[in-house]
């Protein structure tokens, strides 16, 4: 009984984060009063001072594209990221600010999401897949879109696509294994210093453990009771994907 409240409580959590981050006048504020009481370094809200936006649905190289990004310029950028939330995005279209927003196949992203999460319920983080992305379709003429495959190939390309769009002169990633994996040890090292100890669940790069972990909830994503939300996510999936290859 009390797993099952703890897991009906992280439910209703993540389901209200996800409906307020969709305002940035509601979101934003309470983004700033969040990190400040939790003292935790991940996530950083949008300002005045922003030069670029960098946010996705979790578990879509959120963390390789900030840091990949941030150890390409020779001076010290700031980037908005991490709070998953529309409303950074939002906020970016109406100041002016660059803004890239990153996307992975909802099954990919939906399912490690879901174990990261631990409690949370599969089916909440595909509403929370299509309110993220649906939120932020009308917008699409005012950022870069990200796609995960792209990202993981060649970032430097990536980047490049960002200067073309605003007119920046961001610094591209020069995208060799040598490279990568250094932002793989400094992504590892963060998570650590994030959440106190190394955790599979937790650290955001591959594992064989995450690996078999996703294959357990391919039953419960692709079942009949979820053919609704499942067609959601991957019809808003496709839009993207439409959009970007016209881009």
């Amino acid at each position: 009984m009390y797993d099952y409240l703890r897991r009906k409580k992280k439910t209703m959590t993540v389901a209200v984060l996800a409906v307020m981050g969709c305002y940035p006048s509601i979101f934003l504020p309470y983004a700033i009063l969040a990190r400040q009481f939790t003292r935790k370094p991940k996530g950083q809200v949008i300002t005045k001072d922003t030069d670029i936006v960098i946010e996705g649905f979790p578990r879509s190289a959120n963390s390789f594209s900030v840091k990949a990004f941030k150890d390409s310029q020779s001076e010290n950028v700031v980037v908005a990221h991490h709070l998953h939330a529309p409303a950074q995005v939002i906020e970016a279209a109406k100041r002016g600010i660059p803004a890239y927003v990153l996307i992975r196949s909802p099954y990919d992203a939906i399912a490690s999401r879901t174990i990261f999460a631990e409690r949370a319920d599969l089916a909440q983080i595909m509403k929370n897949y299509w309110i993220f992305y649906s939120k932020l379709l009308p917008l699409a003429d005012s950022f870069v879109i990200g796609l995960f495959e792209n990202i993981i190939q060649d970032f430097g390309v990536e980047i490049r696509k960002i200067n073309q769009r605003f007119g920046t002169t961001f610094a591209e990633f020069n995208h060799t294994q040598e490279n990568v994996d250094k932002c793989m040890a400094g992504i590892e090292e963060f998570s650590e210093l994030e959440h106190g100890v190394k955790r599979e669940r937790r650290i955001p790069r591959p594992s064989d453990w995450r690996v078999q972990e996703k294959k357990r909830l391919n039953d419960i994503y692709f079942s009949d009771k979820l053919n609704g939300l499942r067609k959601q996510v991957e019809n808003i999936y496709e839009d993207y994907l439409q959009i970007a290859k016209q881009n």
